[in-house]
């Protein structure tokens, strides 16, 4: 009888062993699939956050590349004018979240930041005609800014002992980022006024390298020469032709007034 007993917990043991196995085997089944879809939602929310760029402005923003256009029947906060990116997407402002006023033309050259729109907006009680509009998406504009056009580079202009600028330097012109295009200093610019007027906004400097923290530098700054007392901010881009400044062949840097950055130009 004992015999009997000892043989029947003998051949009991490896079915427990199994069905613990198999609970094993249930389990770590479970956590992978449950880790499976919080890796797909955390996909999901890094692709929404990442909504409207592929480059990026000095604060981190994504931004992309456009050109102000106009459709039939389309309707928008820019004079009714759409964004066609680089990409051939169409988008369609409704709101703003930013300040600053930019004035668009069709054509213009834009870089912006945006995010899906969604709800309803004051256009959408404006109607203008019964067309079909093409396949877009309604966004907020989070930035934007004018791209200069390669024709719109003005020269800079040298006052020999660096001069001096009295009542015409507007302590309102913000740097936001600056770099060089060819023989172009392309510096992006907010400043306050009463209406966009960029073209009296000039840079001045003295023509003369220095050393600036061991760098040969020349020391430039961005003047208004008929400075307003609105305080709306106005955002554009300017561009200043550096071909006057002389110099032997080599690499030099540019130290604009009110900026930190030195932009690093080669002759």
């Amino acid at each position: 009888m004992q015999h009997y007993q000892i043989s029947q917990c003998q051949k009991e043991k490896p079915n427990t062993t199994m069905n613990i196995k198999l609970l094993m085997k249930q389990a770590i089944i479970i956590l992978i699939a449950l880790g499976s879809l919080s890796l797909a939602g955390c996909k999901k929310g890094w692709w929404d956050s990442e909504e409207g760029g592929n480059g990026k402005l000095g604060s981190g923003k994504q931004t992309v590349k456009g050109t102000m256009v106009s459709v039939l029947c389309g309707i928008s906060i820019y004079n009714d004018l759409w964004i066609k990116t680089d990409d051939g997407t169409l988008l369609q402002p409704c709101k703003q979240t930013v300040d600053n006023i930019v004035q668009l033309a069709e054509g213009d050259r834009v870089e912006i930041q945006y995010s899906i729109f969604n709800g309803k907006s004051e256009l959408d009680e404006r109607v203008i005609c019964m067309a079909a509009l093409p396949p877009h998406k309604r966004v907020t504009i989070n930035y934007i800014a004018k791209i200069s056009s390669k024709n719109s580079c003005t020269p800079l202009i040298i006052i020999p002992n660096g001069g001096n600028h009295g009542d015409i330097k507007n302590k309102s012109i913000f740097i936001n980022s600056a770099k060089m295009n060819g023989s172009c200093l392309e510096i992006n610019i907010s400043y306050s006024g009463c209406n966009n007027h960029s073209k009296n906004i000039q840079l001045i400097g003295n023509g003369e390298l220095s050393p600036y923290y061991g760098q040969p530098t020349y020391l430039v700054e961005l003047v208004d020469t008929k400075p307003q007392m609105c305080e709306a901010l106005f955002t554009d881009q300017v561009a200043y032709n550096m071909s006057a400044l002389k110099a032997e062949k080599g690499t030099y840097y540019i130290k604009i007034d009110g900026y930190d950055e030195l932009i690093a130009i080669t002759k």
